[in-house]
Order: C-alpha cells, then structure tokens, then sequence
C-alpha cells in the first residue's frame, strides 16, 4: 500500500496555515457574522413583535371560552417559534460566515479527507455495507477533529465540526467504494476530498438561505389564530 504524504499537514503546520495571516480570516468571518447578527436581530424581532402584536389584539378582543388556557398557549406558541426562528437565523449564521473563510483552510479538510480514507480502509477494501450502524460509529469524524486539530482557534473549531456534522461522510465513502484504488491512498483521498467540497458548496452553503421565514411566519399566525378561533369553543 503506498501512502503518499504529498498533501498531507500536521497540526503543527495546520496553526501555522491560519496563524500566517488570522486578520484576514476573522475580517473575512466577521463580516458575515457581523450582518448575519444583525439578520438573526431583525428575525426574532419581527416574530417578537408578530407574536406580542397577536397576543395584545386576542386580549383586546377577549378569550371567550378558557381564556386562560387560551392566552397561555399564544405565550407558548409565540414564544416557541420566535425560539425557532432564532436557532435557524443562528445556523444560517455560523454557515454564512465559515463559508467565507472556507477556502483559507481547505489543508484541514485535505486532511480529514486522508485521516477519513485511512481509518476506513478495511470497510473500502472489503465486503461489508458502510452503511451500516456499526461501520457508521467507526467513521467518527468528530472525535478525529479533537484528536487531530485540538489545537486549533476555537471559532474556527465550532464552525468545522458543525460543518462536518453535516456532511455525509458514509454515503460519500459508499460511492467512492467502486473507484477505490488499493495502491493509491492519496488518490483515495483526492477523490473523497472532491466530493466532500462538492457537497459542502452545493448542499450547505448554496443552500444557506432565510427563505424559511416566508412560510414559518405565516405558519405561526395561522397556528395562533387556530388557537384563538376554533380551540376548547
């Protein structure tokens, strides 16, 4: 088995990759994260100021029937979506803003692409389904992130590994299986490396939007008015 190290970084040389110029990263993530806050603000406060304009017009109009229950479950229900919306606007933010920064620290996903193709060496080369959960639990790309990068800037630590956890590495690995070369570790890798950054872009940052807000907001008004109008009558 060959084991080329032609792309491989250690640690060591990892740091020294964002610590050359670490102005520029954060400047580069700051920006983003700067206006993605400022979204995230705007967000909870239109569902803040939807679901309190709801509640103060309800009581105006008065619950006729379980009114207490009634007024609860509006507290509940708006309080639970502005939570909603802001948990999304939150995601939308660490996505928005380590896509920025992406293409600065693309030797760490060179690595993992190396570190992913050695441990799963055996599954690659043999028979058994990696799809299953046994398989599945010994493609744990977490703990090679704490094992191999603990070093590494928290910020950018976070926005890693909840990259990572999105990405579907098994399934990757599945269709990498027919085009697996035993004597070539670093084509492997190369290959693997490809499809994790064509997924990465197509499916988590191409698809980082807000666009949810034009069917979550209606959602909680129409759940709210149903609380109002036809529940407990």
């Amino acid at each position: 088995m060959t084991n080329s190290t032609k792309n491989e970084i250690s640690e060591e040389e990892f740091s020294k990759v964002l610590k050359k110029n670490p102005l520029k990263l954060l400047k580069e993530g700051g920006k983003f994260g700067v206006n993605g806050i400022l979204k995230m603000i705007t967000i909870v406060l239109l569902f803040s100021v939807v679901n309190i304009f709801i509640f103060t017009y309800f009581t105006i109009k008065g619950y006729e029937t379980n009114g207490f229950l009634k007024a609860v479950l509006t507290v509940i229900v708006g309080f639970a979506f502005t939570i909603i919306a802001g948990y999304k606007t939150y995601r939308y933010i660490i996505i928005n803003a380590f896509s920025s920064v992406y293409q600065h620290i693309s030797p760490f996903f060179t690595k993992i692409s190396e570190v992913v193709i050695h441990k799963s060496e055996d599954l690659l080369t043999g028979k058994s389904n990696l799809k299953n959960s046994k398989n599945s639990k010994a493609i744990d790309i977490s703990k090679l992130l704490n094992i191999h990068y603990e070093k590494v800037p928290k910020f950018l630590k976070f926005g890693m590994t909840f990259i990572i956890n999105r990405i579907p590495f098994v399934e990757l690995l599945s269709d990498l299986k027919g085009e697996f070369d035993e004597n070539n570790q670093q084509v492997n890798s190369d290959k693997l490396n490809a499809k994790m950054n064509t997924f990465v872009e197509e499916k988590i940052f191409n698809k980082n939007t807000t666009q949810w807000v034009y069917w979550l907001l209606p959602l909680n008004v129409i759940i709210q008015f149903v609380i109002f109008n036809f529940l407990w009558k």
